[in-house]
């Protein structure tokens, strides 16, 4: 006897089955994911003495599945055969069609109609698709700006609850992130930004953080190393307050007095420093060293003290100037007296044939390049006083001391527009009749990495989109808007001039990217019930020496069109019903499935009186007793399964089975019997017992087992081993 629980439940059910019988609602199940074996799903009223419950057999593969998770009792008690799993992505449920008949019977009885749903537990951690993620953001960025390159950095959760939040573990001492999410296209995706301390870069160009996904029960964990970029917010510093130095009023042309020196504390580019001088003309600084020279004869106007700037290589760029005094102690007799009587007056030579330099695009204005000096061997005056001047290609990018010969930097320099420049150094003395001459100075520009800013894509630092396509569309078809990013450095360099590829991702193979336009297309017709969802890494790289990238993760969805009918698991389908059965007597049930993922109905469309189908089941059941004996001995009836804007359709035979066509019956069947093994033959393992309703004897028959090993007796029905 069941206890008061069940009786409860017998209860519960009896009240659903009024509702349920015929063309009423299908009983809802839900079961936990992963219970044992043998555990209690569900429990059907209880069946008369004489009933049993069986489930209908198999129509098609689902229901083959189904039937192979469940077991039913006879007295209507559905059992787990083994844990079942939710699966994210697939139905998660299972049809059955539970039929109370008398024991023997083979068709009729009442129908129960039963869905079970598969409910998911969090059984499973959240995980990272990849171990090491890299992430970008400048030091000293404001609040709450996005770390960048982290696009598809997301945590796959195979339960229903997903992740619901993202936090840092580890690495983040200092508090410079805080971690967010982003739900995009029903995927949760990290978000890292910065808190209100500023990122200070230091000796420590990355850091690494330790990030972890929550799901509310259960935990995963990833590593993020974010690059810190370097900006030039740091002023660089001589080593000095101020210099100085005591010379020799005689000293040589170009020899070192001293040096200065100024650090940065930027890294790379931003750290590198630039010297250079403003009208000065007896001293001149070398711009990468910081050594000063002697450029120009010391004289009684020879300056006793004067600035030296140390500039540094960032955009935009930071300067300081430091005092640099000469104390140029006087030497008798110097400088020479001019000779009254100079002579011939001779031609300047230029010690060197040709002179060149390289110079970084970057170099600023004022700063010395190098220095010409032409040779002269009149005596001291008029015809051994020398001055220079340039000619040849664009002379205004650069200009020369008439007096010290110290070639600087006129203009700013382009790699792009003038790559290198041909110049002529041209001495003349200044004598009564002027001699000259002349050497070719080449002047090469080395370009520089000046490539700031990566593409940012549209809308504005947007890391995720999702877009749309068709299936069964022709290739070429463009899939959303194309895809846009901007360089803040400008399209008129290749700094600032964009390209766009496919750089990873499940669609690389089905799409493809116009590297000017970004317009993304398909390569070949899409089939969703092959894939419903790719997914595609975007990458736009600019055209610069050195290119800066981002990546877009992009989530292309497959659309569905109604391109295929529902399939019924058989073009007809025959069935049994007994004369004289009641209402709502079970018939057979039908089954179709749709490709295209459409929920299907099903429909009699000649259904008179005497048949009903249950639109979500497809269990056909008769409304009312038929007699064969009135001329209802069969009915074909037509069916429909409807699949929103598609339909299919199939037929039922239906014969009456009249109580004089109905075949022996099988008494307290099933029949079960254990053999112990080697225990020889035995002659009188189980009796069989078999009914006719007509009272007609009964012959028995073993239809299949295995040869040799069982017999039965044609009259008695007595079974034996």
């Amino acid at each position: 006897m069941r206890g008061t629980n069940e009786v409860v439940g017998f209860l519960l059910c009896f009240c659903l089955l009024h509702t349920v019988n015929g063309q009423g609602t299908v009983v809802q199940v839900k079961l936990d994911e992963n219970r044992n074996a043998g555990h209690q799903v569900y429990s059907l009223p209880l069946p008369a003495s004489n009933e049993i419950y069986t489930f209908f057999p198999a129509q098609d593969a689902d229901s083959r599945a189904a039937l192979t998770l469940f077991q039913i009792s006879e007295r209507g008690v559905i059992t787990t055969t083994k844990p079942i799993t939710y699966e994210i992505g697939k139905k998660n449920y299972y049809d059955l069609v539970a039929i109370r008949r008398k024991r023997g019977d083979k068709e009729g009885g009442i129908p129960t109609s039963l869905r079970i749903s598969i409910t998911d537990t969090n059984n499973f951690s959240p995980t990272f698709p990849q171990n090491l993620y890299h992430g970008r953001v400048k030091e000293a960025s404001g609040e709450n700006t996005v770390v960048m390159g982290l696009e598809n950095c997301f945590a796959e959760d195979r339960d229903t609850g997903g992740v619901k939040s993202y936090s840092i573990s580890s690495g983040n001492e200092k508090n410079y992130f805080k971690a967010g999410m982003n739900t995009v296209n029903n995927r949760n995706f990290l978000v890292l930004r910065t808190t209100n301390v500023p990122i200070v870069m230091g000796n420590t160009p990355e850091i690494n953080l330790t990030i972890r996904a929550n799901d509310g029960v259960r935990y995963g964990t990833t590593k993020v190393t974010v690059k810190i970029i370097d900006v030039n917010n740091n002023v660089p510093k001589f080593e000095k307050a101020d210099y100085s130095a005591s010379i020799r009023q005689d000293i040589p042309l170009l020899t070192s007095v001293l040096r200065v020196r100024a650090t940065d504390e930027d890294l790379g580019t931003n750290g590198g420093i630039y010297y250079y001088t403003t009208g000065v003309q007896y001293f001149a600084v070398d711009a990468i060293t910081g050594v000063i020279k002697v450029v120009k004869q010391l004289d009684n106007n020879a300056p006793k003290s004067f600035k030296v700037t140390a500039q540094d290589r960032g955009t935009p760029t930071q300067r300081v100037e430091t005092t640099v005094t000469i104390n140029i102690q006087s030497v008798p007799g110097y400088p020479p007296a001019v000779n009254p009587n100079p002579g011939v007056n001779t031609a300047p030579v230029f010690p060197e044939e040709s002179y060149s330099a390289n110079v970084r695009e970057d170099f600023p204005k004022e700063a010395a390049i190098l220095v010409v000096h032409a040779v002269d061997r009149d005596p001291p005056g008029r015809n051994r006083r020398l001055t220079y001047r340039l000619s040849g290609d664009s002379t205004n990018a650069f200009k020369i001391d008439q007096d010290s010969g110290v070639v600087r930097l006129n203009a700013v320099l382009d790699y792009n527009r003038i790559k290198q420049y041909n110049l002529n150094v041209i001495a003349t003395d200044q004598g009564v009749s002027p001699q000259t001459s002349s050497a070719p100075l080449t002047i090469t520009v080395q370009q520089v990495d000046k490539n700031r800013n990566a593409p940012v894509f549209q809308p504005s630092n947007v890391q995720q989109l999702v877009a749309s396509v068709k299936e069964n569309m022709p290739s070429n078809t463009q899939v959303g808007n194309a895809i846009r990013a901007t360089d803040a450095d400008g399209i008129q360099s290749p700094n600032g001039q964009v390209v766009y590829s496919i750089s990873s991702g499940s669609g690389l193979p089905y799409f493809s990217i116009n590297k000017d336009t970004g317009r993304l297309t398909t390569v070949t017709k899409l089939d969703r019930e092959k894939q419903a969802q790719y997914d595609l890494l975007i990458e736009a790289r600019d055209k610069a020496l050195y290119p800066l990238y981002s990546h877009l993760y992009l989530m292309i969805t497959i659309s569905p069109e109604e391109d295929n009918n529902p399939d019924f698991s058989q073009p007809v389908y025959h069935a049994d019903v007994p004369e004289g059965a009641p209402a709502n007597t079970f018939v057979t049930q039908i089954h179709a499935t749709d490709r295209d993922d459409s929920s299907v109905s099903y429909s009699i469309q000649n259904p008179g009186n005497a048949f009903a189908i249950q639109a979500s089941s497809g269990v056909i059941v008769a409304t009312r007793k038929l007699d064969p004996t009135s001329g209802e001995n069969s009915f074909l009836l037509s069916v429909v399964a409807d699949a929103g804007s598609r339909q299919s359709e199939a037929q039922v035979n239906v014969t009456v089975v009249s109580k004089q066509d109905s075949p022996p019956t099988f008494q307290n069947a099933p029949y079960t019997a254990t053999v112990p093994e080697n225990l020889g033959q035995i002659d009188n393992l189980l009796c069989l017992a078999a009914v006719d309703v007509h009272g007609r004897p009964v012959a028995y028959s073993i239809a299949s087992a295995a040869p040799g090993k069982f017999a039965v007796d044609r009259n008695s029905g007595k079974f034996c081993f």
